[in-house]
C-alpha cells in the first residue's frame, strides 16, 4: 500500500464518521486549551508572587558593619536575670562593628560580577525636618542616602520625576528624591509641583527631581516619611558614626 492509498483511505474513514471525528479534535482541543491555560495561569501567579516579595525586599540580601540591635519589651529585664560565663566573655575579635567605608563599598560594587544588581544605601538621621519657603514638616523625616538601584532594591516607584544618573551620584550634586509622606505635606496641593522644586534640609538647600509613590511599610524598619540623597551627597550631612549598608 503506497502512501497515497493510506491518505484516501484516511479520508474516507473520517468522511464516514464525521460524528466521532469533530468529538475526537473538539476532545483534543479542548486539552490543549486546558493545558495552555494552566500553564499560563501558574507562571502568572508565580511572577505576582516575585513581584510582591521583591516590593519588600525579599529577594535581596544585605550586607552591613553591624547587626541591627532590635529589643521588644523586656528586653533590660532579661539581660540583667541572665548569668554570663567566662566561656561566654571570649569573643573571637573579627570585624563586626568595623565602619564600611565608601571605598570599600564602592570596590564591591565594582567587583561583584554576579547577575544581580548592587546597592548603596547610607542611614542618616530620623528626625530631621524638612522645609520650603512656605511649609514644613514635622521632625519625623529619615533621610537616606542611596545610588540608581536603591529604589529597583527597595521596592519603590517614582510617581512624578525621575531617578538618580551615574553621574550625579558619581558628582555629588545637591538634588533629592521625596517620599509620598513628605511631598503631601510640603506640597497638599499637588505632590507633582514638587518637580524642581528647592527644599531645604538642616539648612542645605536640595532640588526635588522625584517624588515617590506611597509605599506600606511591612515593619517598622521602612521609613513613612523618606527623603533620599545621593550617596555622596549625604556623606557631608550625615555623620560619620552611621552605618553604611551595601544591598545586592
Amino acid at each position: 500500500m503506497t502512501f497515497t492509498d493510506t491518505l484516501a483511505l484516511s479520508w474516507r474513514n473520517i468522511a464516514g464518521n464525521k460524528l466521532r471525528t469533530a468529538i475526537t479534535v473538539t476532545i483534543i482541543a479542548l486539552g490543549i486549551f486546558a493545558l495552555i491555560l494552566i500553564i499560563t495561569s501558574i507562571k502568572a501567579a508565580s511572577n505576582s508572587l516575585t513581584t510582591s516579595f521583591s516590593t519588600m525586599g525579599a529577594n535581596s540580601f544585605s550586607l552591613r558593619f553591624k547587626d541591627r540591635n532590635i529589643r521588644i519589651g523586656g528586653g533590660r529585664r532579661q539581660r540583667e536575670n541572665t548569668k554570663t560565663s567566662k566561656s561566654a566573655l571570649k569573643e573571637k575579635e573579627g570585624n563586626m562593628g568595623k565602619v564600611i567605608t565608601y571605598a570599600e563599598a564602592n570596590a564591591f560594587k565594582e567587583r561583584y560580577n554576579f547577575p544581580a544588581k548592587v546597592g548603596l544605601t547610607i542611614l542618616g538621621p530620623r528626625n530631621i525636618v524638612c522645609n520650603t519657603d512656605r511649609k514644613k514638616t514635622n521632625p519625623d523625616v529619615t533621610v537616606l542616602g542611596g545610588d540608581e538601584n536603591y529604589l529597583e532594591l527597595n521596592g519603590y516607584e517614582i510617581a512624578y520625576g525621575r531617578n538618580f544618573t551615574e553621574t550625579e551620584i558619581a558628582s555629588g550634586r545637591s538634588i533629592c528624591m521625596l517620599g509620598s509622606g513628605v511631598a503631601q505635606k510640603l506640597f497638599p496641593e499637588n505632590t507633582q509641583k514638587a518637580i524642581d522644586r528647592v527644599v531645604t534640609v538642616d539648612h542645605i538647600p536640595y532640588r526635588v527631581i522625584a517624588v515617590l509613590e506611597e509605599k506600606v511599610p511591612v515593619h517598622s524598619l521602612i521609613p513613612a516619611k523618606l527623603l533620599l540623597l545621593p550617596i555622596i551627597t549625604s556623606g557631608g550631612f550625615i555623620p560619620h558614626r552611621t552605618h553604611r549598608s551595601i544591598l545586592a
